[in-house]
């Protein structure tokens, strides 16, 4: 070999080992069957050098290795691996994975493939949570689920939500569902209660606020949503009302990615009630005086000199700002992924006054130590302040802002608060803008969430998991009520009152997971055991005369006037549990569950509660007589499922005699508290589910049906004791409190329905639609005795619902109205209402009542079922278009068939309060000899009548159907991006949610949901919080 050609060899030598050292740029594209895959992963094996896939599914990857290997990774589609081998282009041609292309399930324990389900499960994607302005996650169910009704029982930030999974489930106790996230259970009524504002006077309000809204809807990457027995029975004590699973996003493998998100829009009220002005109030004004035989104040005498006074509603309405920034990082390798975020949303209440803000962080971990042993942590932080205003009563903001005269001003000229006088303004209904800031409380929350773990493989099919969860929490609540006048309203003492509340929560798991197929038979068998322990304690501080109201410090007020309390509690659960599935050629399924849990809050009588549950399935388009419709039915399944599920929450030592300490004049002394029941049990539901599933051309149409009964019983609930046995009662401290007793049964039936379609699904354009259909029936099976029945009273004293046997929960109760009495032959011919006198007593122009029992009286005896809350079936609609780089969802919601009673309508109608605004539809109100074909009654002093009690009068259909969401969405090119190195993605979006509401119902909102969760006082409108409606722009941006 001569000289020179040694030089070209070394050369060229030289070459290569430059292309080797420094590498080289690799482009490409990921495809299947043709199909671009955008956001396909390529990684250089054994680096952390890689990119992802654009829209168009190409990708670019630097200072490559000629003798590099490739890895490419798609969700649903086989890895593929290709070595370099110094060429620059490099083409994938993925295939699908058949096996895990199909949807995983998490169930409680463990997950499974969505086609051996045989249990009533629904899931919600991270999707779904996208885009739409959620404080929190639980709001995101509405719709979403079948057999799961969502009500927002406030519009305020951070506001309470009722989420009732298949009907109600107890009477007396909690009927939120068990919240699992990432396996740490959260009770939905637990930490989130606000202060109680009777305790500075007057009516309480709506006091209860979301018990997720500390959870970031950004960070969840699935809900699933147990709803029958056979599901959720593995839950055992805590599940009779339904579980729902969440789990938190995870790192992947491949290149790390940095995701910034962000939206920011405003709230604003969708409607107004029509409401009196100035000039009208003063002509009703005129009117009524004169049927009273009073003067008219100066300033009202001449109407059209007036303009149109303060608009109450425009004062304390507002358009709100709303906002959320959060950052996330995720990636990983094989060994470890990890995926962490920081995230702050604001949101101002379109009250004034309310507000809702949260500063949240999340970080999970997952690390393979080796091929047996891998360990892991999910862990959250968040932190958030809520100012909740006073509203779902009479004095509330809302109502006082609806019945305030519109003479009086917000302020005088003087700077002063404007009040009512002797002779304007409504004395209890007060200033409303004043009021927002006096009755307001500012409430304090922070958390910490977490679930730590480590899995042992034992040998190829067994494997051991451990696992410690977590869940601290503490609340603070300061509330000062200042010295005021206004006008003739006059506070002279200021009081101040903080409450701290802390709670932690864990749970200790251990459980064997063997998973073996032999053949045609697949076995998945778990046996566990766990352990679980609540406490909690609140200490509250109050004192009252203060110098000043600048200062609020407690220390500051008089110490004679110094209250204190202190409470604290715990429960503790031992359990035991085991699941067994069995499949059979993928076409024959069985499960059953068995769970034991032990709870302190029973006596040695009953500690144990066993819950058992057994679900099968079959799956007929596998069987070889379907074969010749497969092209037309590809799925054809049927579930059958039975399970038993129990609610031990009765709080700590219920079941035995406990004592108090009272003040003597001998010093302190204890007398009993309660009397002891040590046979109080668990709350049973015992639940049967009959399931469908259908999928049609190749699962372009899927169809879920499910109908189920479900039957509690047992109802944990303090027996009412007669007076002279020393029962408890609101003017004594010194009575004996009932025992906590088990009586009753309860019966939800429905169906559930899902429809999901691809409509149509080409290279360029997708469009996809879903309809959920939801239909529950309640009944009262049996009480203590058939003529047992539950009442609960609003405003103090106004018995309002009535649960009774054979009836549905909550229905409503009062009198029945027969129109108006138009002539004197009619009223003295028709059954009596009280002394006829027009001044004083009944008249023409008031309202005939029904007689119910046809005694010739109307009396109590006479009040009926006026009303019923409950749906006869909800329903949503929603459509999912994607068009190039364009995307347009809409979803809408409804409810049909329920009753709503507007208590707002007695405060704006009613006519009670002679210096109080009133809605214009009493300008119609019944005159004698001027205007009597009307239905609204004629004004007299008093209302000796009854005309604005309690009755059918203010019953209204509550069935509406709202655009909840519209979102439209634009993906920029990523040729267009200037640095596709930097910037991988960008999205902008812009949503309007609660576009529009279609109903007839007369006020705010027809939405009402329930009275801090109570589900015997559902659907009552008393100044309730109206849903806002929201407009927003935002932008994803992927790093």
């Amino acid at each position: 070999m001569n000289k020179k050609m040694v030089k070209k060899l070394f050369f060229l030598m030289i070459l290569l080992s430059g292309s080797v050292i420094f590498g080289q740029t690799v482009t490409g594209k990921v495809s299947t069957k043709g199909e671009p895959l955008p956001g396909a992963s390529i990684l250089v094996k054994g680096t952390n050098n890689g990119a992802i896939t654009d829209f168009d599914g190409n990708y670019t990857l630097k200072n490559v290795s000629a003798t590099a290997t490739l890895i490419v990774t798609y969700i649903g589609y086989k890895t593929q691996e290709e070595n370099v081998n110094g060429k620059k282009i490099l083409n994938f041609n993925l295939i699908e994975d058949a096996e895990s292309l199909e949807e995983i399930v998490i169930i409680g324990y463990g997950a499974v493939r969505k086609s051996d389900l045989t249990g009533a499960i629904s899931t919600v994607k991270s999707d779904a949570l996208e885009d739409q302005p959620f404080t929190g996650a639980d709001q995101a169910l509405q719709g979403k689920v079948a057999g799961v009704t969502v009500m927002q029982n406030s519009g305020a930030p951070g506001g309470g939500v009722s989420v009732r999974v298949r009907g109600i489930t107890s009477l007396t106790g909690n009927n939120e569902p068990l919240y699992v996230i990432d396996g740490v259970p959260v009770e939905a009524d637990s930490n989130n209660d606000s202060f109680s504002f009777s305790s500075l006077g007057g009516g309480n309000g709506q006091t209860k606020v979301s018990a997720l809204s500390n959870i970031n809807p950004s960070d969840i990457e699935s809900m699933q949503v147990l709803k029958d027995a056979s599901a959720t029975a593995i839950y055992g004590s805590r599940a009779s009302n339904g579980v729902v699973l969440i789990t938190t996003k995870k790192g992947k493998d491949g290149k790390s990615t940095i995701s910034y998100e962000s939206y920011i829009g405003f709230q604003s009220t969708p409607t107004y009630l029509d409401l009196m002005n100035l000039q009208e109030y003063a002509e009703f004004y005129k009117e009524i005086a004169a049927v009273r035989g009073q003067s008219v104040p100066l300033e009202l005498q001449n109407p059209a000199l007036l303009g149109s006074g303060t608009n109450w509603q425009k004062e304390i309405f507002r358009s709100a700002p709303i906002m959320n920034h959060q950052i996330s990082v995720n990636g990983g390798n094989e060994k470890t992924k990890f995926y962490t975020s920081i995230n702050y949303f604001e949101q101002d209440g379109i009250v004034i006054n309310s507000d809702f803000n949260r500063v949240s962080m999340r970080l999970n971990v997952d690390h393979k130590v080796n091929d047996w042993f891998k360990v892991g942590n999910n862990l959250t932080f968040s932190k958030s302040r809520e100012h909740i205003t006073f509203n779902d009563d009479e004095s509330g903001v809302i109502s006082s802002a609806v019945r305030q005269s519109p003479v009086i001003p917000v302020k005088y000229s003087d700077g002063n608060w404007g009040g009512p006088t002797d002779v304007s303004g409504v004395g209890n209904g007060r200033n409303p803008v004043a009021w927002s800031e006096i009755r307001n409380n500012q409430l304090d929350r922070f958390k910490i969430n977490g679930n730590l773990f480590g899995e042992l493989t034992l040998k190829k099919d067994l494997t051991f998991r451990t696992e410690l969860g977590y869940d601290y929490n503490t609340s603070k609540v300061a509330v000062f009520n200042p010295t005021y006048e206004m006008g003739t309203e006059i506070n002279t003492v200021a009081t101040s009152a903080k409450s701290n509340s802390d709670s932690f929560y864990w749970i200790f798991k251990n459980y064997l997971n063997y998973n073996k197929s032999l053949g045609l038979h697949s076995i998945n068998a778990m046996i566990g055991q766990e352990a679980q322990e609540s406490k909690y304690e609140n200490v509250s501080l109050s004192r009252r005369d203060f110098l000043t109201n600048d200062v609020t410090t407690i220390n500051l007020g008089d110490a004679e006037t110094a209250r204190n309390g202190n409470a604290k509690g715990t429960w503790s659960l031992m359990s035991y549990f085991g699941r067994l599935n069995y499949a059979f050629d993928g076409k024959y399924l069985l499960t059953a569950t068995m769970r034991a849990d032990a709870s302190s809050n029973f006596g040695s009588n009953n500690k144990w509660g066993y819950f058992p549950s057994f679900s099968a399935a079959w799956v007929l388009s596998k069987e070889k007589f379907m074969e010749t419709t497969n092209d037309i039915i590809s799925l054809a399944k049927i579930r059958i499922g039975y399970g038993e599920v129990g609610n031990q929450n009765i709080g700590g030592y219920k079941y035995g005699a406990a004592l108090r300490n009272v003040n003597t004049a001998y010093g302190t002394g204890f007398t009993q508290l309660n009397i002891a029941n040590p046979d109080v049990k668990w709350e049973s539901t015992k639940s049967t589910n009959l399931g469908l599933e259908l999928g049609f051309i190749d699962n372009r149409i899927s169809l879920d049906v499910d109908l189920y009964k479900k039957t509690s019983a047992d109802f944990l609930f303090q027996e009412p004791l007669p007076s002279y046995l020393g029962a408890y009662n609101v003017a004594s401290y010194l009575g004996l409190q009932p025992p906590f007793v088990n009586l009753g049964e309860m019966e939800n039936k429905g169906i559930d329905i899902k429809l999901t379609t691809r409509n149509i699904a080409k290279e360029n354009f997708n469009w996809t639609s879903s309809f959920v259909f939801s239909k529950y029936k309640n009944k009262l099976v049996s009480l203590s005795n058939d003529n047992s029945a539950i009442f609960q009273t609003i405003e103090f004293n106004n018995t309002i619902t009535k649960t009774a046997v054979g009836q549905p929960v909550g229905l409503y109760y009062g009198y029945v109205s027969d129109g108006l009495f138009q002539t004197e032959e009619e009223l003295y011919a028709s059954p009596s209402q009280g002394d006829i006198n027009k001044d004083t007593g009944i008249w023409l122009g008031d309202i005939k009542w029904k007689d119910i029992n046809e005694d010739g009286k109307i009396d109590d005896a006479d009040k009926t079922f006026i009303g019923n809350p409950h749906p006869d079936f909800t329903f949503s609609i929603s459509n999912n278009l994607n068009y190039k780089n364009w995307d347009l969802s809409i979803s809408m919601n409804g409810s049909y068939g329920n009753d709503v009673y507007n208590w707002t309508r007695k405060l704006t109608e009613g006519m009670l309060e002679l210096n109080g605004n009133q809605s214009k539809v009493i300008k119609n109100r019944f005159i004698e000899g001027v205007n009597t074909n009307t239905t609204t009654p004629r004004f007299v002093f008093g209302d000796p009548n009854g005309n604005a009690g309690v009755s059918d009068r203010f019953i209204e259909d509550g069935s509406y159907l709202r655009i909840q969401n519209l979102t439209l969405g634009y993906t920029i090119p990523s040729n267009l991006l200037t640095n596709q190195n930097l910037i991988s993605k960008v999205r902008l979006y812009t949503t309007i949610q609660n576009l529009y509401t279609f109903t007839n119902y007369s006020g705010y909102d027809p939405e009402i949901g329930a009275y801090n969760q109570n589900s015997m006082m559902m659907g009552i409108d008393n100044g309730r919080y109206p849903i806002p409606r929201t407009y927003m722009l935002g932008v994803k941006v992927e790093f």
